[in-house]
């Protein structure tokens, strides 16, 4: 059906205390009184959950464009282009009990590797083999803890290869196993962007892999790759697609994981879009204002069928952006980029 704007009201109480809806950025913890866009940006991240002081629960199931309005004489559910509006709401019990029942109707979380919870080493970033494994060396010579570290982006040929760039990083295969000697496990940055150069390319616009848009540029973001110089426009894999997410770890499998890479940083899978317009994007599912906010969720989904596939249990990818059942995937969440100033 086509996209229509949807708005669903309820009566507001005195005195109730409303906490959730992902990791927003208000400056406060009780979200009465304030309206909460419901859109996918760094640093914010959409969760439509949210958790009341009267004792109940309520999900908003539909991953459109909109907003919450939770004001003193009303409160306001508003989908901006959509073709139904689904809720889910528990009462009555502690709240514990209700983020339980919560987490048993989204997904209940993957447990986390013992591994998972030790120290994380990251920068941007580590340019070649060479200096990761200087790095990793010192820790062991200084007798340091060191449990994962983490190549960052622009280690690739060009986004949408998603493969080492041989140049800087010659042997990937030896460096695994030389970290892994060391009990040294590797996390690699992943981006959903697709250069026009790039290898994968040909093949996904054929296809119908890649996120169309509704007008103007067909690329969704300027950004920059290893080449050509400047910000260039680039474009999105479908994660919404089944045969796209399908497609992109089979460039997975064979980029890194037959190396020995299992960990993989979700980078800007909000997706990162500039301006941010989703009303312009079209994905497999749909118009982007009905669906654009599951992308994030769909993104890790891949990444988890992936694994799975090949035996993988331990499962954890670390993701800039999220939606409601991301947990079942395997997805921890990280604050997208912030600011450094005194005030942050």
């Amino acid at each position: 059906g086509i996209p229509q704007r949807i708005q669903a009201d309820f009566k507001a109480y005195d005195g109730e205390a409303i906490f959730g809806l992902g990791q927003q950025q208000p400056g406060r913890l009780d979200l009465k009184g304030c309206v909460i866009d419901l859109i996918q940006r760094t640093p914010r991240v959409t969760i439509p959950c949210s958790l009341s002081r009267r004792v109940y629960g309520f999900l908003g199931q539909n991953p459109a464009i909109g907003r919450v309005e939770w004001g003193a004489n009303w409160a306001r559910w508003l989908a901006e282009g959509s073709t139904q509006r689904t809720y889910w709401s528990t009462a009555g019990g502690p709240p514990a009990e209700i983020l339980g029942l919560s987490a048993t109707a989204t997904g209940r979380a993957l447990l986390l590797p013992k591994w998972a919870a030790g120290f994380w080493q990251s920068k941007l970033r580590y340019r070649s083999q060479v200096e990761l494994l200087a790095v990793a060396h010192e820790y062991k010579r200084r007798d340091l803890p060191l449990d994962i570290i983490v190549i960052d982006a622009g280690h690739w040929t060009l986004m949408g290869d998603w493969r080492f760039d041989p140049q800087q990083w010659p042997d990937p295969a030896g460096m695994l196993r030389e970290l892994d000697r060391m009990g040294i496990k590797v996390m690699v940055s992943v981006w959903p962007t697709v250069n026009a150069l790039s290898r994968n390319y040909p093949a996904m616009q054929e296809s119908g892999l890649l996120v169309r848009t509704e007008r103007g540029a067909p690329t969704p973001t300027p950004l920059f790759d290893i080449r050509p110089a400047g910000p260039i426009g680039l474009y999105l894999y479908d994660a919404t697609h089944p045969a796209a997410r399908k497609f992109l770890w089979d460039q997975l499998r064979a980029g890194y994981y037959r190396y020995g890479v299992k960990l993989f940083w979700l980078d800007a899978d909000e997706p990162e879009i500039k301006p941010i317009h989703p009303d312009n994007l079209h994905y497999y599912l749909g118009h982007g204002a009905a669906v654009h906010n599951i992308y994030p969720l769909l993104h890790a989904r891949a990444f988890y069928d992936g694994l799975r596939s090949e035996g993988d249990d331990e499962i954890i990818t670390l993701n800039r952006s999220a939606w409601a059942g991301r947990q079942r995937y395997g997805s921890a969440v990280r604050l997208g980029d912030g600011e450094s100033t005194l005030d942050a």
